[in-house]
């Protein structure tokens, strides 16, 4: 049986998605006919090929879920043909953290760190190389886990050259959208592995507030 729990009763936790997709252009869709299902938005993407990336508005888990089931189900039956997610897409998890202390946000950033690993051995192995994915710990942040530990001003360097825009775990819209953004996750639409990957994310936002920085 999974530990991992299939749903959060009563989490106020808000999300947003960004899904990158290829072979997307107004020649083969129903934009007219078929208007996007409701928590969505699309602006186009210059770093794919006729690609689009499709935006959700900020919603609890549950309800994003919901939105992620109605766009699956929106490219099964609005499309003639079907979106590639290709090497060069991946599904962007952005997490608020508006509504939590600067040191737990610390907490969050040395819990991701310890695990940022296991973190891509289940979302894809091989996001370790991209460019546009930077491992924390491949970089000059943080070195390693015991140096980023020790300095509490890490948090404070958000708006640096220092922190990588295309990092793994990117603060670019931190003071502005108050987010934290995993981009870990390939381009896909399979839901079971998407869901659980937001889950994970979740759930190191719950164990940072819910346990001391000694811990």
């Amino acid at each position: 049986m999974s530990l991992i729990p299939t749903q959060y009763v009563g989490n106020k936790s808000y999300f947003g998605v960004e899904i990158e997709v290829e072979n997307i252009c107004p020649k083969i869709m129903f934009m007219e006919q078929t208007p996007l299902p409701p928590g969505w938005f699309t602006h186009s993407d210059g770093s794919l090929r006729n690609g689009i990336e499709y935006v959700s508005d900020p919603l609890c888990v549950s309800d994003l879920f919901l939105a992620l089931a109605g766009l699956s189900n929106w490219f099964n039956t609005a499309l003639i043909l079907s979106p590639s997610f290709s090497w060069r897409t991946s599904n962007h998890v952005h997490l608020n953290v508006r509504d939590i202390t600067w040191n737990d946000l610390y907490k969050l950033m040395i819990l991701y760190v310890v695990f940022e690993e296991q973190l891509f051995n289940f979302a894809n192995i091989l996001r370790t190389d991209s460019i546009f994915c930077v491992p924390l710990t491949k970089g000059t942040l943080c070195s390693n886990i015991s140096n980023f530990i020790r300095n509490e001003t890490t948090i404070f360097l958000c708006k640096e050259y220092e922190w990588n825009k295309y990092a793994a775990l990117s603060t670019s819209r931190l003071f502005d959208l108050g987010t934290l953004e995993f981009r870990q996750f390939p381009g896909s639409l399979d839901l079971p592995k998407f869901s659980k990957w937001i889950l994970f994310i979740l759930a190191i936002k719950t164990a940072a507030i819910t346990l001391t920085t000694q811990e």
